[in-house]
C-alpha cells in the first residue's frame, strides 16, 4: 500500500506548511541610522510585544549589510519605500 506522502503534490503541501510555520517565527525589526564620526552607520532593533528591546551590537556601513545581518539573526526588517 502506498503512503499519502508518495504523491509529489502531497510532499509539496507538507513542505509549504513547514515553510509557513517557520515564517511565522520570524520577528519584525526596524533599521535605523546612528551617528558615527562624521557620517552615519546602520543598526537593527526589535521591540518585543512585552517591551523588551533587542538591538544589534554592531553597526554597519551599508544598509543592505544591516538588513542581511538582521535576517541572519531571525528578524525581518520592515523596509519602507518613500
Amino acid at each position: 500500500m502506498s503512503s499519502p506522502f508518495d504523491h509529489p503534490l502531497a510532499r509539496r503541501s507538507v513542505t509549504s506548511a513547514k515553510a509557513q510555520r517557520a515564517y511565522k517565527g520570524i520577528m519584525d525589526c526596524q533599521i535605523f541610522h546612528v551617528s558615527y564620526k562624521k557620517s552615519s552607520r546602520w543598526k537593527w532593533r526589535h521591540v518585543a510585544p512585552d517591551g523588551r528591546v533587542k538591538e544589534s551590537q554592531e553597526t554597519y556601513a551599508l544598509y543592505y549589510e544591516c538588513v542581511t545581518a538582521a535576517r541572519k539573526n531571525g528578524y525581518q526588517p520592515q523596509i519602507k519605500c518613500r
